[in-house]
């Protein structure tokens, strides 16, 4: 099977997030009106602290979910995680490797746009990408996916 020349990678969760969201705004409207009248007030500063603590952040996780995006095909890497796109050829791409951390692991990729870091449990298709980037990117320092540190290229002279 041909390996492929093009992958796009998003964040996963985004049905989750929208879930959360959307049982928050449903709480929100339906037992509001409900509570009896001496305790409206009360309930009703509850569950607009509530919306504000959970409905707001996880609206703006599902808006950035639905707005961050990496891509990977024949001209380059693309990428948007903030506000503009980013985008280098695949001759620009200096290393490539996996950075282990406490908790997670990161695939970084070295570009002169800047470093692109990727949670290993957040990206969709990031084996793709891995797989993509190490094929495509050959003016890299390694040629394969390492850890940061195992290679002797990573060495300080």
């Amino acid at each position: 099977m041909k390996p492929p020349n093009f992958v796009r990678c998003r964040p996963v969760g985004v049905l989750e997030l929208a879930f959360a969201w959307l049982v928050v705004v449903i709480l929100l409207a339906i037992v509001e009106p409900v509570e009896p009248k001496h305790l409206r007030d009360f309930a009703s500063f509850w569950f607009r602290l509530l919306y504000a603590v959970i409905g707001i952040p996880s609206l703006l996780a599902l808006l950035w979910s639905l707005w961050a995006q990496v891509i990977a095909d024949e001209r380059g890497l693309r990428w948007r995680l903030g506000w503009q796109w980013k985008q280098v050829s695949w001759e620009e791409i200096a290393d490539f490797y996996t950075q282990i951390g406490r908790k997670a692991n990161w695939s970084v990729i070295e570009t002169r746009q800047g470093n692109l870091r990727l949670h290993e449990g957040l990206w969709n298709n990031l084996r793709e990408l891995r797989d993509i980037v190490q094929r495509k990117a050959t003016n890299a320092k390694t040629t394969e996916w390492a850890i940061y540190g195992s290679c002797p290229c990573d060495l300080p002279l």
